[in-house]
């Protein structure tokens, strides 16, 4: 690892890059946040406002970015998907069991991290400007104070303004970044105590300094402290740097001796001789397996394998290779708190999602990028309507003094619709009387009203039936699930932003379980058989498999998936059942597993389907009662033909079981007849008697 100099350098390096090539971008996010808040420009026309305060007006502010942005916030939240974990191995039993272990502790960290709230903030991020930031963490490490003495995983979603990048990196979600930072804001108190720090090591830094606004000089520094920022001098806040970055380090592949070994006692003496070999945890996919076809061997255990390798004379011929490893460190100023190599050696604990880019400006957009033109003008179409209607005359009338003798009678009796005004003679043929001109509208501001509340369904590519509104006051479902569909078609790099996070972010949290499990071996976690049923395993090490593979799982994750999915199952049920397929039960039973009912009743459901056991008259009532509950009139009638269907196989079982004793109870009659009969003859067949009569 690089020596406490060389990484101070290499910070102030990285970290003077990164505010001149990322300003534009929090820049932009600034902005647009601005809109998303309803407070994005302070408009004075300067004829309408003149230079007297007396005449300025404040612009009129509809807010019609916001709902775009909370519905495409809350549809990614609807269609998250969470990774699934496969085991890498090749027994199908030991695979299928250590995958669903696997990923119910997944799902139990997932939950207690909250880790789909955070995403959610995340996304909100990700729509409004472009970049959303998450930064996960092991407790028990610097700067994470934890709950839990065994120690917990965090989940942050952290301000886009307090991250820093490399602003060059073009890849989505960041992948190609050479390094990462974030800025977190501690008390003083709180820092000297989470890092084991002195008042004395902080530094604070010219807070007139401003330093988002310079120009990177790639020949000379930008300024000669980077250090503890007095973020609140009044409250003592402190700011840390969480500073990750990568080196390019070498890593060895041999060929394993052991394939070619044929003597059975050296080859025990060789594995004995490579388990030797200490395993470092910390290196991932590169820590040493003495018995994998093919070596991978770091730098650090060079030498002791090739000094085995002549030990046993096997030439030792290595392929060199590169790799990249991450590390972290914790630091402000001139000092360095702590540096260590990162648990996680998949990437960087900064996790981003990342929008449209915009490669002539090179900064990540978000929907609300081509809003806010559209929303501007509106706002000022809308004030300049009002400034019209504000400034023209309102009505009344216009006279000259000698046109009437009592003006305050005049002046009442005018505003009356039945009263009868008596005026000089004269006046009304000289045109001394006149009521005032009805004031000219000026056109153009309602076409650009109009024209601006078109564009920004437009510009974004996203009905207003998406959020809610539905056109002409009515709408089917299916043209509703099209709308649907074409505006995912429409946000389709984000969504694929999120697809990607979900993989690297399953990946990083991989590495993290494993340590998690080690240091709360015995602790117990909820989870679910195969048959749906809550117990609770054990936490250990031992139930994980060396290598998963990491997708994005397909199943049905949220309300409206479910749903969904529920629907599509149980048709498929209706038409295997149409067509006398017995097995459409077990559609029906797996739709069961999707449904918004309680899971001791989808226990006992899955039973009876079956025909496990009888089904309950007072669970029947049970779930009537809930189906009424469960919203929408679809779903009830879905719920409702499944319980009957539910009964009448229930019903027909029975039948048929009540047909099987009657006919079982006639053979059993028959066979009685029969060894009657067979009885009677064997005596009468007897020798000895010529006449029997033999009752039985």
């Amino acid at each position: 690892m690089i020596n406490n100099k060389g990484l101070l350098k290499q910070f102030k390096n990285h970290y003077g890059i990164s505010k001149s090539t990322c300003k534009n971008q929090w820049k932009h996010i600034n902005e647009c946040g601005s809109f998303y808040s309803g407070d994005y420009m302070a408009y004075r026309d300067e004829i309408a406002s003149g230079r007297g305060a007396s005449r300025r007006i404040k612009e009129v502010q509809f807010n019609r970015v916001k709902p775009y942005v909370n519905s495409i916030v809350g549809f990614m939240a609807q269609m998250r998907r969470k990774p699934d974990y496969q085991a890498v191995i090749e027994q199908s039993e030991d695979q299928r069991a250590l995958s669903e272990y696997l990923n119910g502790y997944s799902d139990h960290i997932r939950d207690n991290s909250n880790s789909d709230q955070m995403e959610t903030r995340q996304d909100k991020d990700l729509v409004i400007g472009g970049v959303g930031v998450t930064d996960t963490a092991v407790t028990l490490k610097a700067g994470h104070p934890t709950r839990n003495p065994h120690g917990e995983v965090i989940v942050e979603r952290v301000d886009p303004n307090q991250v820093g990048w490399d602003g060059n990196a073009e890849h989505p979600n960041l992948l190609d970044s050479g390094w990462c930072y974030r800025a977190k804001d501690y008390d003083l108190d709180d820092a000297m105590t989470l890092l084991d720090a002195n008042e004395d090591d902080f530094e604070s830094v010219n807070p007139d300094d401003d330093i988002r606004d310079y120009d990177f000089n790639p020949h000379g520094g930008i300024q000669d402290k980077i250090g503890y920022e007095w973020a609140d001098s009044k409250r003592q806040m402190v700011r840390v740097y969480f500073y990750q970055w990568f080196d390019i380090e070498v890593f060895y592949r041999i060929e394993n001796p052991l394939l070619e070994v044929e003597n059975p006692e050296l080859a025990q003496e060789l594995i004995m001789a490579l388990e030797d070999v200490e395993v470092n945890t910390e290196d991932g996919m590169f820590a040493f397996d003495p018995t994998a076809e093919m070596l991978v061997i770091t730098k650090d255990k060079r030498k002791q394998i090739k000094d085995i390798f002549a030990l046993f004379g096997v030439p030792f011929k290595p392929l060199a290779e590169k790799r990249k490893v991450y590390y972290t460190a914790v630091l402000s100023g001139e000092k360095i708190f702590s540096k260590y190599k990162s648990v996680a050696q998949d990437g960087f604990s900064l996790k981003f999602k990342t929008g449209d880019y915009d490669t002539v400006n090179k900064i990540w957009t978000g929907i609300v990028a081509s809003m806010r033109e559209p929303q501007r003008y509106y706002n000022k179409s809308l004030t300049e309507l009002m400034l019209i209607i504000a400034s023209n005359s309102r009505g009344g009338v216009l006279y000259e003094e000698d046109a009437v003798d009592n003006v305050a009678q005049f002046e009442a009796q005018w505003a009356k619709t039945n009263g009868a005004v008596k005026v000089n003679s004269g006046a009304l043929s000289a045109g001394k009387i006149q009521p005032k001109a009805i004031p000219a509208m000026q056109t153009g501001y309602e076409g650009v009203l109009e024209t601006s509340s078109m564009a920004l369904g437009q510009v974004t590519g996203i009905d207003e039936s998406f959020f809610g509104a539905i056109a002409g006051g009515n709408e089917t479902a299916m043209l509703q699930r099209q709308r649907i569909k074409q505006a995912t078609t429409t946000l389709a790099c984000y969504f694929d932003a999120c697809i990607l996070y979900s993989k690297e972010q399953g990946q990083m949290m991989l590495s993290y379980m494993r340590i998690l499990a080690d240091s709360s071996r015995g602790r117990l976690f909820p989870t679910y058989d195969p048959d749906g049923n809550l117990v609770y395993e054990k936490v250990s090490p031992d139930f994980f498999a060396e290598e998963y593979d990491i997708r994005v799982s397909e199943a049905p994750e949220t309300p409206m998936q479910k749903e969904y999915y529920t629907q599509t199952l149980i048709q498929m049920g209706q038409t295997m059942m149409t067509i006398g397929d017995p097995r459409y039960l077990q559609m029906y039973a797996a739709a069961v597993k999707y449904m918004p009912i309680p899971d001791r009743d989808k226990n006992d459901i899955l039973k009876v389907s079956t025909g496990e056991q009888q089904i309950d008259p007072a669970m029947v009532k049970q779930l009537q009662a809930q189906i009424q509950e469960l919203q929408g009139e679809q779903s009830q009638a879905m719920m409702a033909k499944m319980m009957a269907d539910i009964e009448k196989t229930n019903a027909d079982t029975q039948a048929k079981l009540v047909d099987a004793r009657k006919t079982a109870a006639e053979i059993d009659g028959v066979h009685e007849d029969t060894e009657k009969k067979a009885i009677e003859n064997d005596i009468i067949a007897a020798k000895d008697y010529e006449e029997v009569n033999v009752n039985i």
